[in-house]
């Protein structure tokens, strides 16, 4: 119901300097949206033993650091099923945040090859 509302009705004025209206912002906006929802579920995978049974999953997990960060048993030889999930989770939602910097500065006009925004960009608005 809510999406019919938004189709049908424009934008708020007071909204219009706060957002980037392109579709490389929408993308953006996504990919952070898909960031933010996968730390999170990594954080509810590795700790929370209610939703995820020890019986199930094994047991609760930690953070330990090598080159990069990594969820692991307390055991570090017992790989589970709670291992797999934390660290797939946590890697997908480390590139999605990755993609949602890379297309929010796109959208802002960033000029890679050049390293600074482009005195051309042109930032769009909606349409009044």
């Amino acid at each position: 119901m809510e999406g019919l509302f938004h189709i049908a009705t424009k934008p708020f004025t007071w909204t219009h300097p706060l957002f980037v209206w392109s579709g490389e912002a929408y993308l953006s906006y996504s990919l952070g949206a898909l960031a933010l929802m996968g730390f999170i579920a990594t954080l509810f995978v590795s700790v929370n033993t209610t939703v995820y049974p020890e019986v199930f999953y094994g047991p609760a997990l930690v953070v330990r650091q090598n080159i990069v960060p990594y969820f692991s048993s307390p055991d570090p030889d017992l790989v589970t099923a709670r291992t797999w999930l934390a660290n797939a989770h946590f890697w997908l939602a480390f590139f999605f945040l990755q993609g949602h910097i890379w297309h929010a500065l796109r959208a802002r006009g960033f000029y890679f090859r050049k390293g600074r925004v482009s005195q051309e960009a042109v930032i769009p608005q909606p349409i009044s």
